[in-house]
C-alpha cells in the first residue's frame, strides 16, 4: 500500500508532534529535578537549603547553606536554629544521631518584606559513629521557637510533628559518605 503525497505531511506533523510532546516532558522533569525545593511558608518565612558538599569521606565535614526569606508585607522577627541542628539525618531509611548534639541558642533576626538572611553551617561525619553509604537531610523548623504560641498550635495540628518540629519541606536533599 503507497502513501499519496497527501498523507506525506500529515503524517511529518504526527511525528513531530509527538517528538516535541517527547521532548517538552523530557526537559521538564529534568528542569523539575532540578528547581530548589520549595519550603513551608512559617510565620511569613520560606526557606531554601542547599548541601555544599553531596560528597564527603568519614571525618570531613557536611557543609549546607539556608536562605530565609520573608515572603510577608511586613516586617517579620524571626528565631531560628543552625540549620543542622534542627535536621533529620537518614541512612536506608532509619534516623542516625549525631555522635554528640551540643546545646545551642536561637537566633532571632528581623526581615523586612523581602529581605533574605543567608547562612551556611556544618556537620562532622567521624568514622567511629557514621558508615559509608547514600544519606538523606531533611530540615525541621522547632515550633517552640514560635512567638505566637496560637500560630505553633496551629501548625502542630496541620502538619506532621517530630519532636515538636515540623518539615520545611516534604522531602529530604540527599548526599553521599564515602570511606
Amino acid at each position: 500500500m503507497s502513501r499519496s503525497r497527501t498523507d506525506l505531511p500529515t503524517t511529518f506533523m504526527l511525528v513531530g508532534g509527538r517528538v516535541l510532546v517527547a521532548v517538552v516532558a523530557f526537559f521538564s522533569f529534568t528542569c523539575a529535578a532540578n528547581d530548589p525545593l520549595v519550603s513551608r511558608n512559617i510565620a511569613g518565612v520560606t526557606a531554601r537549603f542547599t548541601v555544599l558538599t553531596p560528597k564527603i569521606h568519614l571525618g570531613q565535614r557536611l557543609r549546607v547553606k539556608a536562605v530565609y526569606r520573608n515572603e510577608s508585607n511586613q516586617a517579620v522577627v524571626f528565631r531560628f536554629l543552625p540549620p543542622i541542628y534542627d535536621a533529620k539525618i537518614l541512612h536506608g531509611g532509619v534516623e542516625k544521631l549525631p555522635c554528640l548534639s551540643p546545646e545551642v541558642p536561637y537566633t532571632e533576626i528581623e526581615l523586612k518584606p523581602g529581605q533574605a538572611q543567608e547562612l551556611e553551617d556544618e556537620m562532622p561525619f567521624s568514622a567511629e559513629c557514621n558508615e559509608a553509604g547514600e544519606y538523606e537531610i531533611r530540615f525541621y523548623y522547632n515550633l517552640n521557637l514560635l512567638a505566637d504560641k496560637e500560630l505553633a498550635a496551629e501548625y502542630a495540628r496541620k502538619f506532621p510533628t517530630v519532636d515538636g518540629a515540623i518539615a520545611w519541606q516534604d522531602r529530604g536533599h540527599r548526599f553521599t559518605l564515602l570511606k
